[in-house]
């Protein structure tokens, strides 16, 4: 019995095969793009989504020598919050907006004044204004673009496009189409169509996240190698997915961090919603919360300096930056490179080096690099164990991110709590855990988490906290200092004009 996870990542996506005990068989990637045609712009193709998927799968197949009758159920997982619309024969009518855009930042804040007080009983839960929030990116297009929105009949996540690919059936959860629909309920919000003309019929059928939809049509089979029939659960976002991947859904007083392009950072708990404007909260089954926070960009700043400014060497980086003593120098880095989403949630802010002086190298700036995403984290946990009232022991850390003992050392030193690691691929093995809860494999997604093994740990080092700490206040200081002075660099930005004298 093998069961198949699927992480439609930002830069990849990936496909891994499991074994009922949690053991990986085989995984495939495939590489994706993100196109930025214009500053706070981040698109990607859905057709590029489709093709990368069938790739990763054909090669996690191929690799493990898996039969495709092997194959229990297929599950999903993608990045979020992305707007990906199809028409009435369910072809995309324009490229993705990716979770990385903020191009309707206005847009968001237009729709949350006029919702007024009224914002969470619309939404069926709290979620903080952002330009990422879907009714707001489609006024943003119905001003810029209104052909596309007539086109538009469906509005999908990424996880949901390629189920649909899958087996012809569109269909999402409700945590992943919120905004469009209420979250307890799972109707269609109709107060956007009423107030902004915006069409209430855009939003998809929910299921639940291990809910079966449907089942590998015959021509998919056909382009990813698996057996038509194959079972097709609904799937949730990357996100909450990799919470699974990591075992924090056992909860035991520890929290989570998925660790990747951007930072997501939370806790499963008992108990009812805070409505903290600051985090996201999820009720999950079996009567608990996921309250977390996503941070906007954690090992995007590393590749973006590593790629411009070191040759693209990455390991020469983290080399540089472990002769860099803790603190950098007194070099602080602020990750806003595009805008920062909890606890913050300022498309507007931007990202800085603190402290340049003539005594910081290359490794200093990595290694600031390094703490100020680090201090991001603490900055989220905070939060979160304010809105919760309890403190949490310690972090289950899994992803990409979490490849490099150096950056570990640093969260745990920066945290001042431990930090273990469970799995280096949170996405496709939660992925893989709710596939097998949706065809039985499991009773429910408490049992399917038991197989998460921890492999890893590392400890604060107490010579190190009252040096952290002064770091971190000095972080959590900038950002209300500069508030203001960042409204006024997107004028400044869109000056690209080149002058010679």
């Amino acid at each position: 019995m093998v069961l198949l996870g699927i992480d439609l990542g930002t830069s990849a996506c990936k496909a891994a095969l499991y074994a009922a005990d949690g053991t990986m068989l085989a995984a495939g990637s495939a590489p994706l793009e993100v196109a930025r045609p214009q500053p706070g712009w981040a698109e990607q193709e859905p057709e590029a989504m489709w093709h990368a998927a069938c790739g990763a799968i054909r090669t996690a197949l191929r690799t493990a020598g898996v039969q495709p009758g092997e194959v229990r159920a297929v599950w999903a997982c993608g990045h979020s919050p992305t707007l990906l619309l199809l028409d009435e024969a369910g072809r995309p009518v324009r490229p993705a907006i990716i979770w990385q855009d903020t191009r309707a930042a206005a847009a968001a804040q237009e729709l949350a004044e006029a919702a007024g007080p009224r914002w969470s009983e619309l939404l069926g839960t709290h979620f903080p204004v952002s330009p990422t929030f879907a009714p707001a990116r489609l006024l943003w297009l119905q001003r810029h673009e209104p052909a596309v929105l007539q086109r538009a009949r469906t509005a999908l996540e990424p996880k949901d496009y390629l189920h649909y690919r899958l087996t012809g059936v569109r269909v999402s959860d409700r945590w992943s189409a919120k905004g469009l629909v209420h979250m307890a309920t799972g109707r269609p919000i109709r107060f956007w169509q009423e107030r902004f003309g915006l069409p209430d019929t855009l939003a998809p059928p929910i299921a639940e996240p291990h809910e079966r939809i449907g089942a590998v049509t015959a021509e998919a089979a056909a382009q990813t190698g698996l057996l038509a029939g194959t079972p097709v659960a609904c799937g949730w976002t990357d996100g909450l997915a990799a919470m699974l991947g990591s075992g924090a859904f056992l909860g035991n007083g520890g929290g989570y961090l998925v660790s990747g392009t951007s930072e997501v950072i939370g806790a499963v708990l008992r108990g009812a919603p805070s409505g903290d404007a600051r985090l996201l909260e999820v009720p999950a089954p079996h009567g608990r919360l996921a309250i977390f926070g996503p941070t906007q960009c954690s090992g995007a700043a590393l590749t973006w300096f590593v790629e411009h400014f070191l040759g693209g060497d990455t390991a020469r980086a983290l080399e540089l930056a472990a002769g860099s003593p803790p603190g950098a120098r007194g070099l602080i880095f602020l990750p806003y490179l595009e805008g920062e989403r909890a606890p913050l949630w300022d498309a507007t802010a931007r990202g800085l080096f603190f402290g340049i002086a003539l005594i910081h190298g290359p490794g200093d700036f990595v290694r600031a690099i390094l703490e100020g995403v680090a201090a991001s984290i603490r900055h989220v946990l905070d939060a979160i164990e304010e809105a919760a009232g309890t403190q949490v022991t310690h972090l289950r850390l899994a992803g990409g991110g979490a490849r490099s003992g150096l950056w570990n050392q640093i969260k745990a030193d920066m945290l001042s709590r431990p930090v273990v690691l469970t799995s280096a691929e949170p996405g496709t093995l939660g992925a893989a855990l709710l596939a097998g809860v949706a065809a039985g494999v499991w009773p429910d997604l408490l049992a399917a988490s038991m197989i998460v093994r921890i492999t890893g740990r590392w400890e604060p080092r107490p010579d190190y906290r009252a040096r952290y700490n002064q770091l971190y206040e000095l972080y959590r200081a900038l950002y209300p200092r500069l508030r203001e002075l960042y409204h006024a660099l997107p004028a400044l930005a869109a000056d690209t004009s080149v002058h010679l004298l």
